[in-house]
């Protein structure tokens, strides 16, 4: 049935039915002036959305902590500008609306977005809803105010919010399931709107693991569950720990701080190779060190699931950081933490699938099998090879029975005598 599914979205000459988005995302660079903590608490995947008439081009950074679009405007300096938009209107004009995300407040809006589909073919909706807010709570940090936000969480407060419901209702998508994967170090994609993705032959159905997600309506994150988590030879029972796309870094509970990690950093911190900060915005405490510390020896970070029979091991080079001469540990500890919050330095390990109509989560192992061009190109090199092979073992042979014939045709021996 899947198969035959695919080859009618195939087949269909501008897949005339609903589609597959893409929005293409890269990590936000730092600039030196930036504090290593401001960068790696706040979101910095970072993807473009063309919105308004004529279009504008909007830097929006991909969340799990909202499920809707925010993008601000002029009243705070945001770099859309809706008064130069012939197609922006507010929903109702007088309507103000509060919403978690930012601590904000502003106005439900609606515009024209360009997306793009699998193809790079765009797919543009008129009066599409979106967040646009006019004030933020004081204690926002000032630096990612002019931020757009894309959300990707499990619930939003209100079923209104959720740009993956509202996508699915329009039919503009598939499926309510997207597909986060990093393809190169610092760069990824989000495939929106179908399982397992039809035009990507690499992956079956049969190698795809899912499980029911580990959540409540307290709690509506992308939570996944563990049998063991381990630092080092250190076994931790935890059992649950929520996928945040906003981090780079790895928020641990707060008391692993004193009877795991530190066993690590004591002799550091003695011999002042290594410091100890506490920031009392963000209400974190984490390790910077100098160039004499050996990363190296620094333990993995291992999360096994029984259930997806598999182990996500994240080494020293995916939980450290070298930035302005120093190194920083992206493990993290929060002041009150009661679990495992896993940003880009897990994420990276797999390409995860979300499913939010089904309320789950799951990953795809790649298949290594050969495609049909590959098998050829290998089998040419196997024939060749194997010829020379033949070549090189028949020549010597070769040389002997023609030096053997020369010899002959030199003795004069007659056979009547």
């Amino acid at each position: 049935m899947k198969m035959i599914k695919s080859l009618i979205y195939l087949l269909l000459p501008l897949n005339i039915l609903s589609s597959v988005l893409v929005f293409k995302f890269k990590k936000q660079e730092y600039s030196e002036e930036m504090e290593f903590i401001d960068y790696f608490i706040s979101s910095n995947l970072i993807t473009t959305i063309k919105i308004g008439s004529p279009e504008q081009n909007i830097p929006t950074l991909i969340s799990s902590n909202t499920s809707f679009l925010m993008i601000p405007g002029k009243d705070l300096k945001g770099k859309f500008k809706e008064d130069l938009s012939d197609s922006y209107k507010k929903r109702k004009n007088d309507e103000e609306y509060q919403s978690s995300i930012c601590y904000s407040k502003g106005f439900l809006s609606q515009e024209t977005i360009n997306f793009e589909d699998e193809k790079g073919k765009s797919i543009i909706q008129k009066n599409f809803p979106f967040y646009l807010p006019i004030k933020f709570n004081f204690n926002y940090p000032s630096t990612t105010i002019p931020n757009a936000y894309i959300g990707f969480s499990y619930k939003g407060r209100k079923d209104k919010e959720s740009l993956i419901r509202y996508l699915s209702e329009q039919s503009i998508i598939n499926q309510q399931i997207f597909t986060l994967k990093f393809t190169k170090e610092n760069e990824g994609e989000i495939i929106i709107g179908d399982f397992p993705h039809i035009y990507d032959n690499k992956y079956s159905e049969e190698y795809f693991i899912s499980s029911r997600l580990e959540t409540s309506s307290l709690n509506p994150s992308w939570e996944i569950k563990f049998n063991k988590i381990s630092f080092g030879t250190n076994n931790i029972i935890y059992l649950k720990a929520s996928l945040d796309f906003d981090l780079g870094v790895i928020y641990a509970p707060e008391y692993l701080k004193t009877y795991v990690l530190k066993d690590f950093f004591n002799d550091k911190l003695k011999d002042n190779i290594c410091q100890e900060i506490y920031n009392e915005f963000y209400n974190i405490t984490y390790y910077s060190c100098n160039k004499k510390i050996n990363i190296k020896k620094f333990p993995s970070l291992t999360f096994t699931n029984d259930e997806f029979q598999k182990t996500f091991e994240i080494t020293y080079k995916d939980l450290w950081l070298e930035h302005k001469d120093k190194y920083y540990c992206l493990i993290v500890f929060p002041e009150v933490s009661y679990s495992w919050i896993l940003g880009s330095p897990f994420l990276k390990k797999t390409q995860f699938i979300f499913q939010v109509d089904r309320g789950e989560i799951g990953y795809y192992t790649k298949i290594n099998a050969f495609s049909f061009p590959l098998f050829l190109i290998i089998l040419f090199l196997i024939i060749i090879f194997g010829m020379v092979i033949i070549l090189l073992y028949k020549k010597p042979y070769l040389i002997k029975k023609k030096k053997a014939s020369e010899l002959l045709e030199t003795l004069d021996t007659p056979l009547d005598k």
